[in-house]
């Protein structure tokens, strides 16, 4: 998960720590303020990084903002929805939580990895340009 070598790097590390950290809860009820936390916890965190990663791209003149920021939108969306779900999970709905922990964990983990491989990595060739010519 390198990008930058700094702000970028420690936001994907942190992401990602929330996200196991989620994943590895037991999908007992009883967990459910835990999960609720990490998620909470990763909503912020990554809503503060997509700003980091927006203005750098904004600074380096990458081509693909836009596309990236709609990507960015989409996937907190999507992790309003997860929220949602794991909040309204259990007695009086139609799935346990253990069933929304259990589905959170297979799109979570996708969630990042595939932003990450398909979206995030493409910026790296960019920066490095960007580094060098603010040496030259």
């Amino acid at each position: 998960m390198n990008i930058d070598g700094n702000i970028l790097d420690k936001d994907h590390r942190a992401q990602h720590d929330l996200i196991r950290r989620f994943v590895n809860l037991p999908t007992d009820d009883l967990w459910r303020d835990d999960a609720m936390k990490f998620l909470m916890e990763l909503r912020a965190v990554s809503e503060r990084h997509f700003l980091h990663e927006e203005m750098i791209m904004d600074r380096i003149r990458y081509p693909q903002l836009s596309e990236h920021r709609a990507q960015h939108k989409r996937l907190i969306e999507s992790l309003d929805d997860i929220i949602g779900q794991m909040d309204s999970a259990g007695p009086g709905s139609p799935f346990t939580f253990g069933y929304v922990k259990n589905k959170s964990d297979e799109l979570l983990a996708f969630w990042f990895l595939d932003h990450f491989v398909k979206a995030d990595l493409r910026i790296k060739p960019f920066l490095e340009k960007a580094k060098a010519m603010a040496k030259a």
